[in-house]
């Protein structure tokens, strides 16, 4: 199952989507809206993260470059922060290099599909190889558009992967194992450097209707956090999950069920929008 986003139609220059995410937690409830615009070219796009309504941040992405060398630009729309990945193409061998050290060898329809469509600055092909985000990129607020629809057919044959921790200038090399099914779906990826594992995830089922999955992530032993995530990658998608972060130093389990829901707004004015149209366009739909 290849599950694409779809945001938008081909006779509007930029269009949007509404996604609702409400955590509910012992301590209460709590919700989240991110208003995704995107040009009708799928080559620019910003996320604005909306809570009691009041804009908190908004990112705008977008990739430059050619022939085999592309930079994804991540701009702070608030602050001006503006953070980059580079990529470097392989044609030889099918790999993908991230800043120079992370190295993604995909299968060759898939190299050929991504690079395509990286080539026209098209980001969707880009951010579903990284939508895991084992690399720790600064991508974090447009993870939740992309995984609303998770990428489960063959993609990625391995990478291999360098973080920098927390808390101190050490690195950690991990090596990504994926596991696919014959039928070309991913059964299974574990993250690892020896006897560590850093994430795992799990496919349970892949159905017409549903992809059920579960994960584990461990960041330096400080935070452990699983979850239990069924996909429904109807139109339009929703996925439900549970959580489980569990923190050692404190000997502290906090559980949360958390959903994502999503709504078509169509046209829209643009990619970067004031504050003021953010929240008439919340208001109004």
């Amino acid at each position: 199952m290849q599950c694409q986003i779809m945001l938008g139609q081909s006779n509007v220059a930029f269009s949007g989507s509404l996604l609702t995410q409400i955590n509910k937690t012992t301590s209460g409830r709590d919700t989240a809206i991110l208003l995704i615009c995107q040009s009708n070219a799928r080559d620019k796009l910003s996320v604005y993260t909306i809570a009691q309504e009041v804009v908190t941040s908004g990112t705008v992405y977008q990739l430059t470059g050619d022939g085999n060398n592309f930079t994804l630009h991540i701009r702070s729309i608030e602050q001006q922060q503006v953070d980059s990945l580079n990529l470097t193409f392989n044609d030889a061998i099918f790999k993908l290099t991230v800043n120079l050290t992370d190295r993604y060898f995909l299968f060759p329809d898939t190299y050929k599909r991504l690079k395509a469509m990286v080539g026209k600055h098209q980001l969707t092909a880009l951010l579903n190889v990284l939508s895991d985000n084992i690399g720790n990129y600064p991508i974090s607020d447009v993870l939740t558009f992309i995984r609303i629809r998770p990428q489960v057919s063959r993609h990625i044959r391995r990478a291999f992967i360098t973080t920098k921790r927390n808390q101190s200038d050490l690195t950690d090399d991990w090596v990504c194992n994926y596991v696919y099914d014959r039928n070309g779906y991913l059964k299974q990826l574990k993250v690892s450097s020896g006897n560590v594992i850093r994430y795992a995830k799990s496919v349970k089922s892949v159905l017409q209707n549903a992809v059920a999955m579960s994960t584990y992530l461990n960041i330096e032993d400080r935070q452990i956090t699983e979850q239990k995530i069924t996909y429904f990658p109807s139109r339009p998608p929703s996925v439900k999950w549970q959580e489980n972060v569990y923190e050692p130093g404190k000997d502290r389990t906090t559980k949360a069920l958390i959903s994502v829901s999503s709504k078509y707004l169509g046209s829209l004015q643009g990619v970067e929008l004031p504050v003021d149209e953010v929240l008439r366009i919340l208001k109004s739909k």
